[in-house]
């Protein structure tokens, strides 16, 4: 069940990246006390289930505790505003994906904080390996067979969406393709796989048709990608990532990107934690490098929104 909600999740932003010089005393004394990890999914959620093994793993090369503080609901932006509102000075990490980032302009007018200079990129971490999953009800084999299904069907298809960034998708999809999936949103992953359970829904699991990966899922590798069946151009991919409140000094900066990269370098730590779960590996940016991403990923997400017609409320 915990492969087939990776599966569910779907899901994007730019920080601006302002490095201030620290004094050499601040650098080397840190960390001195515990520190947070703000998620803006709840306890149990996809990325709260990859921060558990990744936790006490950086807890043992910063020699200091590290809690994970879930705050969840309305669209990631609760975790925003706390992550926005904390002090800057490396107590307060926060792995945030998509729509926190990248979604919030075009989806909230006023979302409580400035996504693109209220953070500083630290380094990316995984990619989320997005399905098209359906009931088995459906009779379906194929993702072409589940398409000609939802334009046959008098009203089109529910389809379950735990994120806006897989919303944007799904219109654009229905754009690209004719399909006619009407999305009903969801909190968590968690929540889609209930939808489907009791056929609230009827795509969203049980039978994969279709990954956004790069590459097949080792765990599922049977399943074509959306590569494969012509559909690429068409999807941003769901990323998590690091951040910290803007004007955290830079050498603390530094100093977390090459702890988070030690502990996702382990094999062990990272099989377990990422790949096993159906996620892609991200190894590992530099903070400026994650910034460069982060404003492709805008220009993109800018795209998307404009050609399937999202307007900020």
């Amino acid at each position: 069940m915990t492969r087939m909600k990776t599966l569910l999740a779907g899901a994007v932003v730019l920080l601006g990246a302002e490095a201030i010089v620290a004094s050499p005393a601040s650098a080397q004394d840190y960390p001195s006390k515990p520190i947070r990890i703000v998620s803006p999914v709840p306890p149990g959620g996809l990325s709260d289930v990859a921060l558990r093994p990744f936790v006490p793993e950086l807890h043992k090369v910063l020699g200091q505790p590290v809690i994970v503080d879930n705050r969840p609901g309305a669209g990631g932006t609760l975790a925003g505003r706390a992550c926005a509102q904390a002090a800057p000075d490396g107590y307060t990490i926060c792995n945030f994906f998509n729509d926190v980032i990248s979604n919030a302009p075009f989806l909230f007018k006023s979302p409580g904080y400035d996504p693109y200079k209220d953070f500083a990129p630290i380094t990316n971490g995984y990619f989320i390996a997005t399905a098209f999953l359906v009931t088995p009800s459906l009779n379906v084999s194929t993702l072409a067979e589940l398409i000609a299904l939802s334009k046959s069907t008098p009203g089109g298809l529910n389809y379950a969406s735990p994120s806006t960034g897989a919303t944007m998708f799904v219109e654009s999809f229905n754009q690209h393709t004719g399909s006619n999936f009407r999305t009903i949103p969801y909190k968590s992953g968690g929540e889609v796989a209930n939808a489907l359970l009791t056929n609230t829904v009827q795509v969203g699991t049980f039978k994969a048709l279709a990954v956004d990966t790069s590459e097949r899922v080792p765990v599922f590798p049977s399943i074509p990608t959306l590569r494969e069946l012509g559909y690429e151009s068409i999807r941003i991919k769901t990323w998590y990532g690091f951040f910290a409140p803007v004007n955290t000094p830079a050498p603390i900066i530094r100093t977390l990107q090459q702890a988070i990269h030690k502990v996702y370098s382990d094999p062990v730590l990272r099989e377990r934690a990422l790949i096993n779960a159906g996620l892609e590996p991200a190894l590992s940016s530099t903070p400026e490098e994650f910034a460069r991403f982060l404003q492709e990923d805008r220009e993109r997400t800018a795209t998307q929104a404009q050609r399937v017609g999202i307007k900020p409320e």
